[in-house]
């Protein structure tokens, strides 16, 4: 199984040059903040943009292989507003995110779920209402998806009492979506945190629907993001959950060095994250 590898991209010039540097041969772009530049600017800007970060990319041999698209509680968005004018603003946003992709040649666009009553439905008995909610929420951007070409890759949450959490619920939801436009995103940390199957188990119920990874380790009931090996990954059993499944996608790190570091050692750190990556899938063999 010779998988390419993956990293997060900041944007600009320096990124993809580091990328390279690194070791990786493709990159997740980063649209996950809806007060950036990105979703205020004109659209001759949003072009100029873009094609700049895909020339950037281009030019250090950097496919751009995924995108996050908007991640609304990082921008301190309220949560629990189902008005028309909110659910507008949001669609609106998940659509120029998904435009965006065409201009990077990126045709993975990774999403979380919406929490119109918060991240613990279940709690309150709001999980059918929140479910129905999201199903007509991204049943409608399934057709931006194939207007634009671009796979929604649907990802699994870390977070206990939330309708759409673990893999068996992001499966069904992908199930009845049922559409080629519309995927899993396995994020391994999320996995962990809650605790309740192995990374193998979780990459085997996906199966065919796995589309990309985010990979990162963490500990039971916290989310941490850590490099492989530092946490309770089991990742020899999830390389074999990929080889069983006959994954052949991207090996995509969503983990970095402690921003603390030094510029040398953060370099010398993020070289040692891509041997570890390599260590898992077998990369030299």
């Amino acid at each position: 199984m010779k998988l390419r590898l993956g990293g997060s991209s900041g944007g600009g010039e320096k990124s993809y040059i580091k990328l390279r540097e690194y070791g990786y041969q493709c990159a997740d772009f980063q649209m996950a903040h809806t007060n950036s530049c990105l979703y205020t600017c004109s659209h001759g800007d949003f072009e100029k943009t873009l094609w700049q970060e895909k020339a950037w990319a281009d030019a250090n041999g950097i496919e751009i292989h995924q995108m996050h698209g908007p991640w609304d509680a990082a921008d301190n968005e309220l949560e629990h507003d189902l008005t028309p004018k909110r659910l507008k603003t949001m669609l609106e946003a998940r659509k120029k995110s998904i435009e965006a992709c065409t201009y990077l040649g990126c045709k993975n666009w990774v999403i979380h779920p919406i929490f119109p009553y918060g991240r613990n439905d279940e709690r309150i008995g709001k999980d059918k209402e929140a479910y129905k909610v999201n199903f007509e929420f991204y049943s409608e951007l399934v057709e931006s998806a194939k207007e634009y070409d671009v796979t929604i890759c649907f990802e699994n949450m870390p977070f206990y009492d939330f309708c759409l959490n673990n893999v068996d619920k992001i499966k069904k939801f992908v199930d009845e979506i049922n559409d080629d436009h519309f995927k899993a995103c396995l994020d391994t940390g999320h996995v962990i945190c809650l605790n309740d199957r192995t990374l193998g188990d979780a990459v085997r119920t996906f199966g065919k629907d796995l589309k990309v990874l985010h990979v990162h380790d963490s500990r039971p009931g916290q989310d941490l993001h850590m490099m492989p090996y530092f946490g309770c990954g089991d990742w020899n059993e999830f390389y074999n959950g990929l080889v069983d499944i006959g994954y052949c996608g991207v090996f995509n790190l969503e983990t970095t060095p402690s921003g603390q570091l030094s510029s040398m050692l953060y370099d010398e750190m993020s070289k040692l994250l891509v041997k570890i990556a390599k260590q898992i899938i077998h990369y030299d063999e």
